[in-house]
């Protein structure tokens, strides 16, 4: 049902997948630090109505690595150059987390390549401003650069603690995730060229990103979804309505005890949502 293919953007090569032409072009953009991989749970939801798309990122998965560039312009710009080669009419992009701030940035520097915009808690401000994420993209750097087992990551991977509706303490990931969950990212991070990390922790990653001037740039329909900040949503009500107002057709839904992994946490409410806005192109 899915080809694995290969594009060469001139700087680097990117791995992406396609699926059958039963309906208009659909491309998925994962978050950092994962895959097209991200969206298999989903994808055969879409399948029926969308020719689905989805690439791995330079320096994720499948695709080339750039060393010295891993900067949010770069990643757009690989995205850009995808769309310009494959299709010759504007396409529905859908981003989560950091695929969220690359489908903004695609929307607004080639608007004429976007039909409509899905952005699951997107990473909006490409800021790492406070010690604990920085704490995290160290913590995860080391994971990647000293792990070579897949059973190690995996161990590792369950150990981390997250937060959940109704649970005053942090909980150990192993004991409330589903197994192939884990396992997926794991192998994700199997896959991630650590320098993606360095360029997050130091700041070089959200060069020349600034939130305000481009989402008032983008004038296609937008639907953004927002995780609780509680349980480790990205976007918070502030941001959410700085967004809105940015947005000439933005659309803010919010989804009840979603974790930042919206699709993960809450899949039906979040379904809903897109449906509906997809539906209404």
């Amino acid at each position: 049902m899915l080809e694995e293919q290969t594009f060469d953007t001139g700087t680097v090569s990117i791995n992406y997948i396609k699926g059958p032409p039963t309906g208009p072009p659909l491309i998925l953009l994962h978050g950092g630090a994962g895959s097209w991989r991200s969206f298999q749970d989903v994808i055969p939801r879409l399948v029926p109505n969308w020719q689905i798309y989805a690439p791995d990122f330079r320096g994720h998965g499948r695709s080339g690595r750039t060393p010295g560039d891993y900067r949010w312009n770069g990643f757009v710009q690989d995205i850009i150059a995808f769309l310009d080669h494959h299709f010759s009419e504007p396409v529905t992009l859908w981003g989560a987390s950091f695929g969220g701030a690359i489908a903004v940035g695609v929307a607004a520097g080639a608007p004429e390549t976007v039909r409509a915009l899905v952005l699951e808690d997107p990473w909006l401000d490409l800021k790492v401003s406070d010690d604990d994420t920085r704490q995290f993209m160290r913590y995860r750097r080391n994971l990647v650069t000293s792990i070579r087992s897949l059973d190690e990551m995996i161990a590792a991977l369950e150990d981390e603690l997250v937060a959940l509706p109704d649970h005053e303490q942090p909980v150990r990931r192993g004991e409330v995730e589903d197994e192939a969950e884990i396992r997926m990212e794991a192998e994700a991070l199997l896959q991630l060229d650590p320098r993606v990390y360095t360029f997050g922790w130091d700041g070089r990653l959200g060069d020349s990103f600034n939130m305000d001037q481009i989402l008032k740039r983008v004038t296609c329909p937008t639907l953004l979804l927002q995780a609780d900040p509680a349980l480790g949503g990205l976007v918070g009500d502030e941001l959410a309505d700085r967004a809105m107002m940015h947005l000439s057709q933005g659309s803010l839904v919010r989804i009840t005890k979603a974790q930042h992994a919206i699709l993960r946490s809450q899949p039906e409410a979040a379904m809903r949502a897109i449906n509906q806005f997809l539906s209404s192109l």
